[in-house]
C-alpha cells in the first residue's frame, strides 16, 4: 500500500515485522521506551529475527541499559546471521564487534561492506561517521552524515551527529544549523532541542 516503504529486514513473522516497522518509527520520533516494548514483543514471537535483536541492542545501549543486556541482544542477532541477507549480515557483525568483541577496525570494515551493497544506507554511513568521529576526523564524519541527511534513510540521529561534527571540526554556526533544521523536522527530540541551547550558550 502507499506509504512508508517496509524495512528489508529478515523475519518469519508478518506480525513480528509490523512491530519492527512501528518501533522504527517510534524510535525515530524519540520514544525509545516505546520502540523497546514493541521490540521487545518482535523478537518473543520470532527469537531468530536477527535485525530486532540488533535495534533492541542499539537502543539499551542509548538509554543507558546494562552493558549485559546490550551483549545479550548484539549475540543474539550474530548468533542468527545465517538466516539474513548480505546488508543485514554486516550490520549484525558490525554491532556484535561493537559490543561483545571490541575490535573496532572490524565494525568498521563490516560497515564499509554495507555501503559497498547499498551506498545509502543510513545505518552504515551514521555508525561508520561515528568510527571517524572517535578518532577525530571530524571531516570524514560530517561528509558521511550529509549523505545519510540527503539520501532516502535520513534520521534525527543524523542531524543530531552532523551538529556534533561540525561543531567539533570548527564550525559551530554551521553545527547550529544542522540542529535547527533537524528539529524542524523532528519536534519530539529533545536531545535535538537541549543540544541546541547548550550550544547557543557556549556562542553567547
Amino acid at each position: 500500500r502507499a506509504g512508508e516503504p517496509l524495512e528489508a529486514v529478515t523475519t518469519s513473522s508478518l506480525e513480528a515485522l509490523r512491530m519492527y516497522v512501528q518501533a522504527e518509527q517510534l524510535f525515530d520520533e524519540g520514544d525509545l521506551l516505546g520502540s523497546v516494548a514493541l521490540l521487545e514483543d518482535a523478537v518473543a514471537r520470532d527469537p531468530t529475527f536477527a535485525m530486532a535483536w540488533r535495534k533492541l541492542a542499539v537502543i539499551y545501549s542509548n538509554i543507558g541499559g546494562e552493558a549485559d543486556a546490550v551483549r545479550r541482544a548484539s549475540t543474539s542477532a550474530y548468533e542468527h546471521r545465517d538466516r539474513l541477507t548480505e546488508r543485514e549480515r554486516y550490520l549484525a557483525e558490525a554491532y556484535y564487534h561493537d559490543n561483545v568483541t571490541l575490535d573496532l577496525e572490524a565494525r568498521a570494515d563490516a560497515y564499509r561492506r554495507v555501503l559497498e551493497i547499498q551506498p545509502d544506507d543510513a545505518t552504515a554511513l551514521n555508525n561508520l561517521a561515528i568510527h571517524y568521529g572517535d578518532r577525530g576526523d571530524w571531516d570524514r564524519a560530517a561528509d558521511l552524515y550529509v549523505r545519510a541527511i540527503e539520501g532516502p534513510g535520513r534520521t534525527r540521529n543524523s542531524f543530531n551527529n552532523l551538529g556534533i561534527a561540525l561543531y567539533n571540526g570548527g564550525d559551530p554556526e554551521a553545527s547550529l544549523a544542522t540542529l535547527r533544521q533537524g528539529f524542524e523536522l523532528y519536534p519530539l527530540d529533545g536531545d535535538m532541542r537541549a543540544r541546541e541551547i547548550r550550544l547557543l550558550w557556549g556562542l553567547g
